[in-house]
């Protein structure tokens, strides 16, 4: 089976991802494929885990900015300007016209929870 671009032509990094993920998210071809094309370039195990716990490295670090970020989150408050705006807006907002920054799911997603109220 020949995949676009083809599986030969790939980044070794692509590759790595490719043999070494699952068949929900690539074909078995593909990863057989990877896999033969990693060992014409010898690649090794070892290599090829050391670049995924450096992936699952840098996953923990977005992570962990990602929690501190709504924890910063949960504080901050629209300032007295801000908060005139919405009012003088708020027809158009609840028609759904109009949004300041961000709509009411999306603060209580992000954690704006002064903003929110």
């Amino acid at each position: 089976m020949e995949f676009r671009p083809p599986i030969s032509n790939r980044a070794t990094v692509e590759l790595i991802e490719i043999a070494n993920s699952s068949t929900e998210f690539w074909q078995q071809a593909a990863i057989d494929q990877a896999k033969v094309e990693l060992e014409k370039r010898e690649i090794s195990k070892e290599y090829q885990q050391s670049v995924i716990d450096e992936w699952f490295e840098e996953e923990k670090m977005l992570e962990i900015a990602y929690q501190k970020q709504l924890l910063l989150n949960e504080t901050e408050r629209y300032t007295w300007g801000e908060m005139l705006g919405i009012l003088f807006a708020s027809p158009f907002i609840m028609a759904g016209r109009w949004y300041f920054e961000l709509s009411l799911p999306e603060l209580k997603r992000q954690n704006f929870k002064k903003k929110f109220k």
